[in-house]
């Protein structure tokens, strides 16, 4: 909330009319101390979530031991006897296939893992996308689909396509107390490169600020605005995950801290409406403010020189003042409002409906949805289509751009 601060009145020796102090118009504590934090919890390794229903992609991260040559015989034994109550389809550069009981020992080593992985996980509807360890330290990416009629399908590639792409926008890097590395500020730049320029606007003065861990140690990043300012933090969280998932499709894996910084990204698309309106707040309270001053020190001079006339021209400004008062009040509320569901947050639930988020974590409210949808639609959009193709469509349709510039 705001307030306005009001001084009591001056006792000028004069007849009529008494102009009033003015008191500078401030931000209330409370309002500065306000910041919009939005921000991505990444769940703890082995940690449980609400079951949802219908599809929905998993974020939580699995530790998966690393599998070798040795372990095809009982991989395949326990494939064989999972086969006989779910159906498996597998997708090996792009060409799905149903397999049979025949086909079971033919098939690739880290999707036997994957499959008999399903097996003991219970997540109907779920999308996950995991690293399986092999030799010499490599990870493999795979896509493990599990569907409500318990069938599994199983995404891998034979070999993974470059990921490099001219970024359309080149993040600021801000050290906070802790320092960009440049492994990470590569995959800072990657994420970035997913953004075309009418995304990668929003972000012109929004700087990437690294620290080692929010409050809530789950938060791998969050975007903060106080007022007319705002940052995106990203904690040492987002990157610990890098080594257990990744995000986007087997052939073309990016790291899952990408999908991390894209979701406060989100965040800071559906916040710019209220971020604009703040400045113009802003610019409009040290407006005001300069005009009290300039009023405040005529009205001291009226005060000494006992002048009438001075006098009857301030109690017209002191009028003139209380006007702007009125509404930089009203532009305060419009501020608050649209921080707390602004055009672009509107459109995209007009456009959804109650279609459920793409995630757990998007489910607990309309901001996460929309920043868990835009994240995927950025770094996974087979992902999202399948999740929430309502969303799907809607961002392809360029459906956030429209409602921002609607603001």
């Amino acid at each position: 909330m705001y307030r306005v601060f009001v001084a009591a009145r001056a006792s000028l020796y004069l007849r009529g009319p008494i102009p009033t102090d003015q008191a500078q118009f401030r931000w209330s504590r409370q309002a500065k101390n306000s910041f919009f934090s939005a921000s991505l919890t990444l769940i703890l390794v082995g940690c449980g979530a609400s079951q949802p229903e219908g599809p929905y992609y998993e974020t939580q991260a699995f530790q998966v031991d690393p599998v070798s040559s040795k372990d095809r015989k009982k991989l395949v034994q326990a494939a064989t006897k999972i086969l006989k109550s779910r159906p498996l389809v597998v997708g090996l550069d792009g060409r799905q296939k149903i397999i049979r009981q025949a086909h079971i020992a033919r098939l690739p080593l880290v999707v036997l893992k994957a499959y008999v992985l399903a097996g003991k996980i219970h997540k109907p509807g779920a999308e996950i996308d995991i690293l399986i360890p092999v030799s010499h330290g490599k990870k493999v990416p795979v896509t493990l689909i599990t569907k409500t009629d318990g069938s599994v399908t199983i995404l891998a590639a034979t070999k993974t396509r470059s990921r490099a792409r001219q970024a359309a926008y080149i993040p600021r890097f801000r050290n906070g107390d802790a320092q960009w590395s440049s492994a990470h500020r590569k995959t800072l730049r990657l994420a970035m490169s997913l953004l075309p320029k009418t995304d990668a606007a929003f972000l012109s003065d929004i700087p990437l600020s690294r620290y080692k861990t929010a409050r809530d140690k789950r938060k791998g990043a969050v975007y903060l605005q106080k007022g007319c300012t705002a940052e995106i933090r990203v904690y040492n969280r987002a990157f610990d995950m890098d080594k257990l998932q990744f995000v986007g499709a087997p052939n073309r894996p990016y790291p899952a801290s990408m999908r991390t910084v894209l979701h406060e990204v989100g965040h800071a698309i559906h916040s710019q409406p209220s971020r604009m309106a703040a400045c113009q707040l802003q610019t409009q309270e040290q407006k005001l403010n300069t005009r009290i001053k300039r009023y405040n020190r005529r009205l001291a001079v009226a005060r000494q020189r006992n002048d009438r006339r001075l006098a009857e021209q301030l109690e017209t400004e002191s009028r003139a003042i209380g006007r702007a008062r009125k509404k930089l009040k009203s532009l305060a509320k419009a501020v608050e409002s649209l921080m707390d569901r602004g055009p672009v947050l509107k459109a995209y639930q007009a456009a959804t409906g109650s279609s459920p988020a793409p995630t757990v974590y998007g489910r607990s409210s309309l901001k996460e949805s929309f920043a868990e949808a835009f994240a995927l639609f950025r770094s996974d959009r087979a992902a999202l289509k399948r999740a929430m193709p309502k969303a799907y469509e809607w961002f392809a349709r360029g459906g956030h751009l429209k409602a921002a510039d609607r603001q």
